[in-house]
């Protein structure tokens, strides 16, 4: 348990289950940063990683000397996921407004305009290679060379995990830390949600163009030998 640990929570990767399981087995040792502190996460000091074994965040990647965890999920199940919580469960101001949008409004939009809500254009931007290329809150789209740094960081990570192989990806992760065999239930489940084969072909395909760096880093990972 001496190794420290960065967890970059990627929103709508399973994250909640996972900082139940990280806060389960290090108690007093594991650290979440408060989703509204994540984005000074690194310009402040205000944590001190002598008191933590592993902290937690809706961070991204910046270089340090503790080595980074993650899951990655498919792209467009993440942004069902995404589109569901904002419209139904979120406390973020613009809930209601998402609540209007349908699915293919939201996953298609390119929220362009500069408001309240500049932070949708994130979440949905390809936004797992936006934290782990360690672009962040830069307004401007994903693109190559993004992909590209987030493949180099990711050759740093002793561990990336996929949401659709869960619990595969669990074991590998107690085997290579020398945890025992962590227990865990699902958080922030949505079984009422609107489901990836529902979806026609046509939306699934503008989405995969629209998503295609997150798809790219998704492929990458899984064609590793990671589980």
């Amino acid at each position: 348990m001496s190794m420290k640990l960065l967890h970059l929570h990627i929103p709508k990767t399973g994250g909640s289950t996972i900082t139940k399981m990280l806060e389960g087995y290090y108690g007093d040792r594991y650290h979440r940063v408060p989703n509204g502190q994540a984005g000074e996460f690194w310009s402040e000091q205000a944590f001190n990683f002598d008191d933590y074994d592993v902290i937690s965040g809706h961070f991204v990647y910046a270089k340090s000397d503790c080595p980074y965890i993650t899951f990655l999920r498919n792209p467009i199940d993440r942004l069902l996921s995404l589109h569901y919580y904002f419209g139904h469960t979120s406390a973020k101001g613009y809930r209601d407004e998402i609540a209007l949008l349908s699915f293919e409004q939201f996953a298609l939009s390119d929220f362009p305009t500069r408001s309240l809500h500049d932070e949708l254009f994130y979440f949905v931007d390809n936004d797992m290679v936006r934290r782990i290329s360690g672009m962040g809150k830069v307004y401007r789209a994903v693109g190559e060379a993004e992909l590209g740094q987030a493949l180099r960081n990711l050759e740093k990570f002793p561990f990336v995990g996929l949401v659709e192989y869960f619990n595969d990806s669990v074991r590998r992760w107690e085997k290579l830390f020398g945890w025992p065999e962590l227990e865990y239930g699902r958080y922030l489940y949505q079984p009422d949600r609107l489901q990836q084969k529902k979806l026609p072909n046509r939306l699934i395909g503008e989405i995969t163009e629209k998503q295609r760096y997150d798809f790219a880093l998704y492929r990458a990972v899984f064609e590793r030998d990671w589980l």
